[in-house]
């Protein structure tokens, strides 16, 4: 028995010295000092943060960076992260429209016709506005519902007669409405 706590207290001793080692590496030399800042109540320095603009710009260009590998998950996070921070930004259509596409890709055809009716909204003759309008009637073929996707392929043909989208158009229609 006593040798049992002999053992112990051996054991005990070697893990102070072990614990004393480790938390006091420099064994005697000297430390360097830190100056303290006159006041404890002195701000920190923090470095600036990026302009705003910089900001936006670097989420817009990895959301559609993210699309664009078909990382569709973390895409939609992206672009619902953008719109939330940036609802004013110039390029929130272009945006609106890429979260469309990323619904679109994932099935979630309800979702993405929201997306593209909202980017039309907001830019009803913007450079999107095409292909928000193909998109749409898309949408409604892969819901079932071949009526609204003829309206929207309509409104197409006339607002947009010229468009690239307006000539996928007649290719969809010949397809599947």
């Amino acid at each position: 028995m006593t040798s049992i706590v002999v053992a112990m207290v051996v054991i005990v001793a070697i893990a102070a010295a072990v614990v004393v080692y480790v938390a006091y590496p420099h064994r005697g030399e000297r430390l360097p000092v830190v100056p303290l800042p006159k006041s404890l109540d002195a701000p920190a320095v923090v470095a600036p943060e990026a302009p705003r603009e910089d900001r936006a710009e670097a989420l817009y260009v990895r959301a559609l960076d993210l699309a664009r590998k078909r990382a569709f998950g973390e895409a939609g996070e992206a672009l619902d992260a953008f719109l939330r921070a940036y609802p004013d930004d110039p390029r929130a259509v272009r945006v609106m429209f890429w979260r469309g596409e990323v619904l679109f890709a994932q099935r979630a055809y309800v979702r993405a016709l929201e997306a593209f009716r909202g980017a039309l909204a907001r830019e009803p003759t913007g450079d999107k506005a095409p292909s928000a309008l193909l998109r749409i009637a898309l949408c409604h073929l892969r819901l079932g519902a071949p009526e609204e996707a003829r309206a929207a392929l309509a409104q197409l043909r006339t607002e947009f007669p010229d468009s690239e989208a307006a000539r996928l158009a007649d290719r969809v229609t010949q397809e599947g409405t």
